[in-house]
């Protein structure tokens, strides 16, 4: 296997911070140690990285971590059902492990988690009861072709590619799903938020925010 090459330029605090969240994950059981077995490190020694844009506890101070999902335990390179490529991603089976995520989020708050991501969450698709068994890469292309085909109105009436769901996305779910240049090209259509108090609900706008 030829190793991972990180193509960006790391400083001595991102990298400090990346081991600190893998130091956690590994810990509290969510992550395996690179190095546990032979099996582990000949399969999944870093076989792949991303990056996210993390706030360093205490000083605020933004850095941009490497990290590596396919460590994540039980991880297994979960197929898209789309593209049928194997990304790593969180395996959550029990309230035990959630109980794990919560403590790590607590530590490290902020949106790293959703940046690291190779599939939604139902903290981004809440209204979806179904499995998140299509890649956030596919959603993406999807919502482009979309637009592509439809054009910009287009985002009125998004829905949630998996096959049996017919959950239409909201604003928030639209900009996070959404390429960046798409979610751009649609601002002009994005209606402004609720007046403060009020309940209505646009069908892409999400609920209003609570008065208070």
């Amino acid at each position: 296997m030829e190793p991972t090459k990180i193509d960006r330029p790391l400083t001595k605090d991102s990298i400090l911070l990346s081991m600190r969240l893998h130091d956690l994950l590994i810990k509290l059981c969510l992550m395996d140690a690179p190095m546990r077995g032979f099996t582990a490190a000949q399969n999944r020694l870093l076989p792949e990285v991303v990056f996210a844009d993390m706030q360093e506890p205490g000083t605020g101070t933004i850095e941009t971590i490497p990290f590596f999902p396919r460590l994540f335990m039980n991880s297994g390179g979960r197929k898209c059902a789309m593209c049928g490529k194997a990304k790593g991603q969180l395996y959550i089976p029990n309230t035990n492990h959630n109980a794990r995520w919560a403590e790590v989020k607590a530590l490290f708050p902020g949106d790293w988690s959703w940046q690291i991501a190779a599939f939604p969450t139902s903290e981004v698709l809440p209204a979806c009861t179904h499995d998140f068994d299509i890649c956030r890469a596919c959603i993406r292309s999807f919502i482009s072709a979309e637009m592509e085909s439809r054009g910009l109105n287009a985002v009125l009436d998004i829905t949630c590619p998996s096959a049996t769901c017919t959950h239409k996305l909201t604003w928030a779910e639209f900009r996070r799903l959404a390429s960046p240049d798409v979610s751009a090209r649609v601002r002009v259509l994005e209606p402004p938020p609720p007046p403060r108090g009020s309940e209505a609900v646009s069908p892409l706008s999400g609920p209003a925010p609570r008065a208070g």
